[in-house]
């Protein structure tokens, strides 16, 4: 992504065109789930899109929307546009699991602990706890 987007900068070509800055690269939200799982190992719970909507939401109405559009459909992205502007190929990319792992390598000394309550959710928590998860 930061090839594309430096690739992109100041290029006259680009000014008031719309880009997919992404990786050609398809996978379901199961496979990248199994991605991150082989890489850093993990327990995954599936909730209910109820239960879901219920940890994550705050009564939002609009949450829901998100959930539909950008989690439920595998969607599949065409970035043969940004690779035409830029002259990258998909080869000149790393694939996901590729940068997964360069990227939990990079966070291995940060210290979790000293942020754990930035990136706890007390809903999420009640619902793992009720669920004899946690």
């Amino acid at each position: 992504v930061a090839k594309m987007i430096a690739r992109l900068m100041f290029k006259k070509e680009a000014y008031r065109e719309d880009y997919i800055v992404a990786t050609g690269e398809h996978n379901s939200w199961k496979e990248i789930a199994e991605i991150y799982n082989q890489i850093c190992p993990f327990k995954y719970v599936t909730a209910s899109v109820k239960d879901y909507l219920n940890i994550i939401s705050k009564g939002e109405s609009w949450v829901k929307y998100q959930l539909i559009y950008a989690r439920l459909y595998d969607r599949i992205t065409d970035n043969t546009k940004i690779l035409q502007a830029t002259g990258l190929k998909q080869s000149d990319l790393m694939g996901l699991k590729e940068g997964l792992k360069y990227e939990f390598e990079r966070s291995k000394d940060f210290d979790w602990d000293k942020y754990a309550n930035d990136f706890r959710n007390s809903r999420m928590d009640a619902y793992l706890q009720e669920k004899g998860l946690k």
